[in-house]
């Protein structure tokens, strides 16, 4: 995407943020996501994105494989139905903003 910001209100990208790019459904395939991650001693990753019944649960699925631990951000992912996110919340480990906010 060649302007992250103007997709997301309220996203600021600095030219310090990792930006990795991914082409497949799973994000670990074919990108150097697992590398990143690894590089910078990522254990648990939370999960944001579309399409979340094949694109996030893809990625959230690899992530278990690759030795992280996964969470899928509650009203973080979008669906063509909104009975698809409700699925993926319930079979995968969520976690709040404002969990994430108070856990800093």
């Amino acid at each position: 995407m060649e302007d992250p910001e103007a997709f997301v209100d309220g996203l600021r990208v600095s030219d310090s943020d990792i930006r990795v790019h991914k082409d497949e459904m799973n994000s670990f395939l074919g990108s150097d996501l697992a590398r990143v991650l690894h590089d910078v001693g990522a254990e648990c990753i939370v999960l944001a994105g579309m399409v979340a019944h094949l694109c996030v649960l893809s990625t959230y699925f690899c992530a278990i494989d690759l030795g992280f631990t996964p969470f899928i951000l509650e009203g973080g992912t979008a669906a063509t139905d909104d009975a698809n996110v409700e699925r993926v919340e319930a079979i995968c480990r969520t976690v709040s903003l404002d969990r994430l906010s108070a856990a800093r």
